[in-house]
């Protein structure tokens, strides 16, 4: 988290470690800004989402592990720019989403 605080600029690639990197892969790729929410609503709104979309349920009361005394950080990520893979249909290349569908 020391990183972010001192730059906020990210670079983010997600895809399934499964895929054989010798055959076709797709997944997507992003640029932007990270900023580490903490001791606010948006805080306690992504802690619930966290807890409510996994199989696994805390048995702990959110304000436990939330800041100042807890020891999980939440990292909103502002996307500027998404990019789409898939080397079946694009080759090598990336695809660049538009805009207006994730801002």
């Amino acid at each position: 988290m020391q990183n972010i605080r001192k730059n906020p600029q990210i670079a983010v690639a997600i895809y399934s470690s499964a895929q054989e990197p010798r055959k076709d892969v797709f997944g997507i790729q992003f640029e932007g800004r990270a900023k580490i929410i903490s001791g606010t609503q948006e805080e306690k709104r992504a802690y619930s989402i966290y807890f409510k979309n996994t199989k696994y349920h805390h048995p702990v009361k959110a304000g436990d592990y939330m800041s100042p005394k807890g020891n999980w950080l939440f990292v909103k990520i502002i996307p500027k720019q998404v990019y789409y893979f898939d080397t079946k249909i694009f080759g090598e290349n990336r695809e660049r989403v538009p805009a207006e569908l994730f801002g």
